[in-house]
């Protein structure tokens, strides 16, 4: 049995596509939902924007996580 290798190339491609939008309902929704418990906790305003920008910021590092980060090389 043989696969099409332009089939194969289209359903990895469809795959990645719904794995991509998976995971960016999970970070919005999870943004969402720190914004909203923090706001029932609390009163000051400030803190659940603080929190959901924090949440925000973490995802990002966890996607990209070089993308910040500096090599630093020991010199002797």
């Amino acid at each position: 049995m043989t696969f099409d290798p332009t089939f194969v190339s289209n359903l990895i491609l469809i795959l990645t596509g719904f794995g991509g939008a998976f995971l960016a309902a999970l970070w919005i929704s999870l943004v969402i939902w720190t914004y909203r418990d923090i706001r029932t906790r609390t009163r000051d305003p400030l803190v659940p924007v603080s929190a959901a920008s924090k949440m925000t910021s973490r995802c990002v590092r966890i996607v990209t996580p070089n993308s910040r980060r500096t090599v630093k090389i020991a010199t002797v």
